[in-house]
């Protein structure tokens, strides 16, 4: 019983290892993938900005 018992606890530790090892490689892909994310949002919402303030000024100067 003992020898089984060790087994389970090495399979065991072995496992979790092995998920662990995963769960950090899965971290460094979100960080990556939503620096992606906010550097093209930023970008958008820069092009978006400088849209409006053109369209503001031809605005101001038809009036």
């Amino acid at each position: 019983v003992a020898e089984y018992e060790e087994l389970c606890k090495k399979m065991l530790n072995s496992l979790y290892g092995k998920f662990a090892q995963k769960l950090k490689d899965a971290v460094n892909e979100y960080k990556k993938a939503n620096k992606v994310l906010e550097d093209r949002l930023s970008k958008a919402t820069n092009q978006r900005h400088q849209a409006h303030q053109e369209q503001e000024g031809k605005s101001y100067r038809q009036h």
